[in-house]
């Protein structure tokens, strides 16, 4: 995995931030175009099934990306070594979120009394403001969604600084079982893996996952080397030689001296035939 660099600025970044705000833009011009319903989808034409299902998916790709950026940049510069680390993350990153976060909530409120149907209430801005419930806007899921990850990061940072990177290593293996691999599978767990977090966790560690490949603390080569070659062992040559192993030891029960084996060899043809 290659990384450019310019002036000491990370290019490669920079193209993955651009894909995601066009995808970002992408996916909601989708939205506004199609009506995205069974019904819709029903009486369109095949080719508009088409162009919507591509530029929809290639739009939801956005979120993922800056989330995995987050994990990637926000788990690189900040150390959290103890309480006061946390204390400068939370005053530098996630407070000046959550300010910026209360101001929009207000415009939004303003512009709903104005613009859209919304009675006012004191009662249900503070209810915004407090995140317990949501202002009238499609967008909206996002901000409170990156404002508990912000809480979260520090804590993945802290806990591979302290203990080592294979604990995230772990999660982030436990969390591709959950998030992808069961309900690919259509597997209903009935274990409760809920506290490993949602896609979005997932796609933070899987960003860290790529710095720390970056950084190679964790070679991807030899690991893919060794998952192949356990494949190629289990799949491949383990059966070939039980099935050699088999031939040989019924051709040596029958007639031993014809095939001239040693009593080692036999002894092997016996194991790998299973005897």
């Amino acid at each position: 995995m290659s990384f450019s660099s310019l002036n000491s600025r990370n290019i490669n970044l920079d193209l993955a931030r651009s894909f995601a705000i066009c995808s970002i833009v992408l996916c909601h011009c989708t939205e506004f175009t199609y009506q995205l319903t069974q019904e819709s989808w029903s009486t369109s034409s095949t080719l508009s099934q088409y162009v919507r299902t591509i530029l929809f998916t290639l739009g939801r790709l956005g979120v993922p990306i800056f989330l995995m950026l987050s994990g990637f940049l926000l788990l690189q510069r900040h150390k959290m070594n103890n309480f006061d680390d946390y204390k400068v993350f939370i005053k530098r990153k996630w407070f000046p979120l959550l300010i910026c976060s209360q101001v929009w909530i207000i415009i939004y409120y303003i512009y709903n009394l104005f613009f859209n149907v919304e009675i006012w209430s004191f009662k249900n801005l503070i209810s915004q403001l407090m995140f317990f419930s949501l202002p009238r806007v499609p967008h909206w899921w996002y901000i409170p969604m990156i404002i508990g990850i912000y809480l979260l990061i520090p804590l993945i940072k802290y806990l591979n600084d302290k203990l080592s990177s294979k604990f995230i290593i772990a999660w982030f293996s436990l969390s591709f079982l959950t998030v992808i691999i069961l309900p690919a599978l259509k597997l209903n767990l009935k274990v409760d893996l809920s506290y490993l977090g949602d896609c979005y966790v997932f796609c933070v560690l899987l960003g860290y996952i790529t710095l720390l490949i970056h950084d190679k603390k964790i070679e991807l080569k030899r690991i893919l080397l060794q998952i192949k070659s356990e494949i190629i062992k289990d799949h491949i040559v383990n059966p070939i030689y039980q099935k050699l192993g088999l031939q040989y030891r019924r051709n040596t029960e029958k007639n031993p001296d014809r095939y001239g084996l040693s009593q080692r060899n036999q002894k092997l043809a016996y194991m790998l035939g299973g005897g």
